[in-house]
């Protein structure tokens, strides 16, 4: 939230009726509306960043709940050197997980261990922990994190009865916004990926409602096959022409192909809950390590769209769009729920 708001006063008066039951003449009634002004998380087009906010107001609606709301600001999510998120806050799945993951996901973020701490101040969640959401203690020390997350590398999966089995739908944003990284492996699949699309979205909306942006970090893709396996070599009656070497498991040799489309369409499968809760935060999915970088610097480069709403505070969250307004335009990328506005 940009400021405190203003306080707009309504007084009515109700003209006297005598036998009508009206009050006398000159009673009023004071109404008191307050008018906020709050922040969301946006991913403008390029052809729309560094419009001033007039000429924004005059593209782009602000629909909070389905009401049109008043564009009133817009901002970089974080001028040249300064951090871009309140609070940053690394955290590892122990549900989906395994062990090359981790060290993958710790090590790409080790050595991106700079860039993170340009973001905010960054906590690690501890491997100890029954909960990887506690609050952690945070750090603008780059160097001290990459060695943590060196020794994170090494320590694997979460000792079995650590971890949250979910995102959270409760977690305090000090000051927002705030980044989440959740480092995962794959969710599962058939019904077991159904219950979890099920199940993320309280997280989704609650995590978006507060502030934060998730980060999901799945590096799950540093091995992907290419489909060009080694044929083996053909005997007399026997016809191999068709045979690949599986590079998930190269033991079985006689494993069918499977190409590099086929990979990934599994990998999106496995991964749909946590791309959701991605998708409603304004996040990113990374599922390769070395694109890591180019994921922070993209948060980065988000910005911070502020709005004027008469929403009274406390309550759930309630949804929230921002599309442009000539016929048919498009729905911008922006936090799918409206920031808690508290009382």
């Amino acid at each position: 939230m940009r400021s405190a708001g203003v306080v707009a006063t309504l007084v009515g008066l109700l003209g006297a009726g005598a036998g009508l039951g009206q009050p006398p003449a000159g009673t009023g009634i004071t109404e008191q509306l307050e008018v906020r002004e709050v922040g969301v998380l946006a991913d403008l087009p390029a052809e729309l960043r560094g419009k001033p906010a007039a000429e924004l107001a005059s593209l782009l609606v602000v629909l909070e709940d389905g009401a049109a709301r008043e564009l009133s600001a817009i901002q970089p999510l974080a001028p040249p050197g300064a951090p871009a998120f309140g609070s940053v806050h690394v955290a590892f799945d122990a549900l989906h997980c395994s062990p090359e993951v981790v060290e993958r996901g710790a090590l790409a973020l080790g050595a991106a261990a700079a860039e993170l701490a340009g973001l905010g101040p960054v906590s690690l969640a501890e491997e100890a922990a029954s909960d990887p959401f506690a609050p952690a203690p945070a750090t603008g020390d780059a160097e001290a994190l990459a060695r943590r997350l060196l020794a994170r590398a090494r320590a694997g999966c979460p000792r079995p009865g650590t971890g949250a089995a979910r995102l959270p739908e409760t977690m305090p944003c000090p000051a927002p916004p705030c980044l989440l990284i959740w480092v995962s492996s794959g969710w599962g699949s058939g019904p077991a990926i159904e219950a979890a699309l099920a199940g993320v979205e309280p997280a989704a909306r609650s995590l978006a409602a507060s502030g934060w942006t998730v980060l999901g970090l799945a590096p799950v893709e540093a091995q992907a096959p290419t489909g060009h396996g080694r044929e083996p070599e053909s005997r007399p009656g026997d016809d191999r022409s068709s045979w690949t070497v599986d590079l998930l498991d190269p033991g079985n040799e006689r494993s069918s192909p499977r190409s590099d489309a086929d990979y990934r369409r599994h990998v999106e499968l496995e991964l749909a809950p946590l791309r959701r809760v991605v998708a409603a935060t304004i996040g990113a999915l990374v599922t390769r390590a070395d694109r890591l970088a180019g994921a922070l610097e993209a948060l980065r480069g988000r910005s911070l769209v502020f709005y004027r709403t008469d929403r009274a505070p406390g309550g759930g969250p309630v949804p929230l769009e921002v599309r442009e307004r000539r016929e048919g335009g498009a729905r911008l990328r922006v936090a799918e729920w409206a920031p808690a506005l508290r009382p």
